[in-house]
């Protein structure tokens, strides 16, 4: 069986358990964020802003290093995991200590047990890191799949129960834990890897100096997307700030839910394909036009109707967070498309390409953010996601593409099925909202039937447009399928 054929396999299985996942994750985070306040997502943004930062390191970038290298030993694999968990201790100490700054920071006292509590996150994490990447690097995607469900099931039954018995900001700091420590378990239950008690240092420096400049690159991104939380923080309240988490959190969701695990898959087949540059630039374009068919109708009907959806589904107490998502799923619509650009210049060699791409937007994008905060209005915390972060992701998939000898054309050419799909839907959608409030002025746009059917009305229109007019493409999906 081919290389993509084996992916495509393994990741048809970790899409089956991922969505099965997310159905359920949303369920509790409705569940959840109904019986919560903003003031305990604003706090745990804010508990996060530090330690989350530390956080970013403790992985060394040895997973991509991993399943990048063409031939790793077992020895060197052990020498790894242990050199993790002496980091990951490391690092939850300075977590733990980091707790106290963080009050001074926000002058919020309650901060501090929060931030201390995660602290042994770190370790776990650590833990984890070997094992996870051996799976990956393998293409054991199933099984993986089934790891994260099984962590994500048990999360999403003890959060519910947590937040309803009236444990605030506790609940969403126990969802954290619960799912790290299912995680690490499952792993090392499943995975038949386990660590040698060895470790020589010698081992360990290809990977870590591969690995730096992607954990380099990943720290400055945080950077990016804790900056409006810092700035925001000291110059709103943690309910105004609430609305902002809020709407990331949500807006988010197609890119970590779906686009990360397109990543995940996609990242060890770059990796393989690395030194084929036929097929590489063929994988190249399939997997963006694979992401384009999946998330274009998903962010332009999260545009449509967010307005109505957010009151709806979470409360008139969330209201407030309408503008800031609609402006992140701006942002992410286009980022999310451009997206294999990076797994590509990693799996090449490339790593430093993005800690530079990062770099440059974790300056201007501060800049940015400081300025949104000191507007006075905490819904102009998203506007430099669509201002600054569209044109840098654009200007960096132009140089990959071009790096790969792929023309622009080429790639528009493979996506302009799914854009003509989302630009149709929302036309249908504006047909359908302008007939409800003509033919039933009583119904309001933010009631259950109207949003209900405008979401039946778009997910038929683009399986309809799909079967129509991108059959060769869903013909090569449903051969690697029966592959």
């Amino acid at each position: 069986m081919s290389m993509t054929k084996l992916a495509f396999r393994g990741g048809l299985w970790l899409t089956a358990f991922s969505f099965a996942t997310q159905a359920v994750s949303w369920i509790a985070t409705i569940v959840v964020a109904r019986l919560l306040s903003p003031d305990d997502y604003g706090l745990m943004a804010m508990a996060f802003v530090i330690t989350g930062y530390v956080k970013i390191f403790y992985e060394l970038g040895v997973g991509a290093a991993v399943i990048q290298r063409p031939h790793v030993s077992d020895q060197e694999l052990s020498s790894l995991f242990w050199a993790l968990i002496l980091w990951g201790g490391l690092l939850s100490l300075l977590c733990f200590l980091f707790a106290y700054p963080t009050v001074a920071i926000f002058r919020e006292p309650r901060l501090l047990p929060v931030t201390q509590a995660s602290a042994g996150l770190l370790v776990l994490g650590t833990m984890s890191v070997v094992p996870s990447s051996v799976l990956r690097r393998q293409m054991r995607f199933k099984m993986f799949g089934i790891i994260n469900a099984f962590a994500a099931g048990v999360a999403c039954i003890v959060m519910p129960l947590m937040a309803y018995l009236g444990a605030g900001v506790w609940t969403l700091v126990g969802g954290f834990y619960i799912r790290a420590v299912v995680t690490f378990l499952m792993l090392f239950y499943l995975s038949g890897w386990r660590p040698q008690f060895r470790f020589q240092h010698h081992e360990t420096v290809p990977y870590l100096r591969f690995g730096l400049p992607v954990v380099g690159g990943n720290s400055l991104f945080y950077v990016v997307s804790q900056a409006p939380v810092v700035f925001g923080g000291r110059a709103f309240s943690p309910g105004e700030l609430g609305q902002y988490s809020l709407a990331m959190q949500l807006a988010v969701i197609p890119n970590d839910k779906i686009v990360s695990l397109i990543s995940s898959v996609s990242y060890p087949v770059f990796s393989r394909l690395q030194d084929d540059h036929a097929a590489f630039s063929r994988f190249y374009l399939r997997l963006s036009e694979l992401i384009a068919f999946i998330v274009l109708p998903l962010y332009c009907g999260a545009i449509f109707i967010g307005g109505d959806l957010i009151p709806w589904l979470l409360g008139e107490k969330w209201a407030a967070s309408v503008l800031p998502f609609r402006l992140l799923c701006i942002s992410f619509l286009v980022t999310t498309i451009v997206s294999p650009a990076h797994n590509a210049n990693t799996a090449q060699g490339r790593p430093h390409w993005g800690l530079f791409f990062n770099l440059f937007c974790a300056v201007t994008m501060t800049i940015g953010f400081y300025l949104a905060a000191a507007s006075g209005n905490p819904n102009y915390l998203a506007i430099p996601w669509a201002a600054i972060y569209i044109p840098a992701q654009l200007a960096y998939a132009f140089i990959t593409l071009r790096t790969l000898d792929i023309p622009v054309s080429i790639l528009l050419e493979h996506l302009r099925p799914s854009i003509l799909a989302a630009i149709s839907m929302l036309l249908v959608l504006v047909f359908l909202r302008w007939s409800l409030v003509a033919a039933f002025p009583e119904v309001s746009t933010a009631s259950a039937i109207y949003v209900v059917m405008a979401i039946l009305v778009g997910a038929a229109w683009n399986i309809a447009f799909a079967f129509i007019f991108c059959r060769d493409f869903l013909n090569s999906l449903l051969q690697l399928a029966r592959a």
